[in-house]
């Protein structure tokens, strides 16, 4: 791939994510993309090959970005679950409110897709994991039951991309201030066994 078509790639994915986030993934529109961009339609084509690989290629990226989240609130917490849990959820709320609203588009989705269930079931699964690694680590957590504690998780991470979605939607309904404070107090609720 040359220079120039890596950079138009990048500007389409840039752009359908925008476009995603504010008409959702039924009405964008590849011709309003495309003008935007300021390319053929044909790009659509050639780099994608339909709206639905473009869609996919959209979600790669909005999964890529998560997963960088739950890499740094890993090196940030020094073994320390509740520090994860916290520096996830802070970072989660940092991410550009398209990607988040991109993840409200793919869970209001989620039924028509497997590939999108895929793809967001393995953004839960490595949260999941990275998450059991440092609670064994952590001792300060005591409850060492494997199952509950992934169902903990998952309820945890959809209550923060429920509310991040919330922000991205109304951005004056909570505050940064607020935000820490209902994570914190989330954490207290969905995780009491951490001292």
């Amino acid at each position: 791939m040359k220079k120039n078509e890596g950079c138009t790639r990048s500007l389409l994915i840039k752009e359908a994510t925008k476009q995603f986030s504010v008409d959702g993934f039924a009405k964008a529109s590849i011709r309003s993309i495309c003008k935007n961009v300021k390319v053929s339609i044909a790009a659509i084509n050639y780099h994608f090959g339909n709206k639905n690989n473009l869609i996919q290629e959209v979600v790669r990226n909005s999964i890529s970005n998560f997963n960088k989240v739950i890499e740094d609130a890993q090196a940030e917490s020094n073994s320390n679950l509740q520090k994860f849990l916290i520096n996830y959820a802070l970072q989660v709320n940092k991410l550009e409110s398209e990607t988040i609203i991109v993840f409200r588009e793919i869970f209001h989705n989620r039924a028509n897709s497997t590939i999108l269930d895929e793809m967001i079931s393995s953004v839960q699964l490595k949260f999941n994991k990275t998450a059991l690694k440092i609670s064994k680590e952590d001792s300060n957590y005591i409850n060492k039951d494997e199952i509950l504690f992934n169902e903990r998780l998952n309820i945890f991470t959809s209550l923060v991309v429920i509310e991040v979605i919330r922000k991205a939607l109304l951005p004056s309904h909570i505050t940064d201030k607020k935000y820490s404070q209902w994570i914190e107090s989330n954490i207290k609720l969905i995780f009491p066994d951490i001292v």
